[in-house]
């Protein structure tokens, strides 16, 4: 069969079930539907019950979280499946040369608890983030001498001392708020519009180093899913 076959790799994937097939990890397009078929349901690996986390270092390979494991994948290991089953074909990736396979078991994972501890993160956080914000931008206050600034250029604009809170300092605070909600482009649950918040960009960019940070340790180590 001469065919041509494209397929595109995402970099990470989550799974639930140990029977991990080319459909799981990749969009695949040909001109035959049945050959797309096929290939979705070939497997690539199968997740052992007690198997090791092949992304994880040497120290941490008895700490793992029995719910997940992580594998690195080689985008080799899935054209040679596809060149066994179909050997004239010509097989193009356009996606990752490596990814990864997110297995959690779904069986063993507690959803009430995860929700509370979901719960319990998100709110420790936001007690960190609150006081800390507050904390520096006092001391960025301090550190400039905002009140000594404000109490010249209220001197100066009204001829008088300042002697309690003025208008210059509220519009500061408002200002500040306002500022800083329509850089982050992000209040409360709105956004001012459909661009991603500088939050979500520098997440994404998290993720993309994690992901690279964990292929590479995978090679490394000589566990990465590849070709025989």
């Amino acid at each position: 069969m001469n065919q041509n076959i494209y397929i595109k790799l995402d970099r990470n994937n989550e799974v639930g079930s140990r029977e991990v097939t080319i459909g799981d990890v990749a969009s695949i397009y040909c001109t035959d539907s049945t050959v797309v078929n096929k290939l979705k349901t070939i497997r690539i690996m199968k997740i052992p019950e007690n198997g090791r986390d092949s992304t994880a270092g040497n120290r941490n390979a008895k700490k793992q979280h029995i719910q997940k494991k992580r594998y690195s994948v080689s985008a080799m290991k899935v054209i040679e499946l596809i060149q066994k089953e179909y050997p004239q074909a010509s097989v193009e990736n356009i996606g990752e040369a490596d990814f990864i396979v997110d297995y959690i078991d779904e069986k063993k994972r507690n959803h009430h608890m995860a929700a509370v501890l979901d719960v319990i993160k998100t709110v420790l956080i936001c007690i960190v983030i609150f006081f800390g914000s507050g904390y520096a931008i006092m001391a960025y206050n301090n550190d400039v001498g905002t009140t000594e600034i404000f109490e010249k250029v209220y001197g100066m604009i009204t001829g008088e001392e300042k002697t309690d809170t003025n208008w210059m300092e509220l519009m500061y605070s408002v200002g500040l708020t306002g500022g800083i909600a329509v850089f982050y482009n992000h209040f409360g649950s709105k956004t001012f519009s459909n661009d991603p918040t500088p939050i979500e960009v520098e997440m994404n960019n998290y993720e993309q180093d994690l992901d690279y940070a964990l292929i590479e340790r995978g090679g490394r180590s000589g566990k990465e899913e590849d070709v025989q």
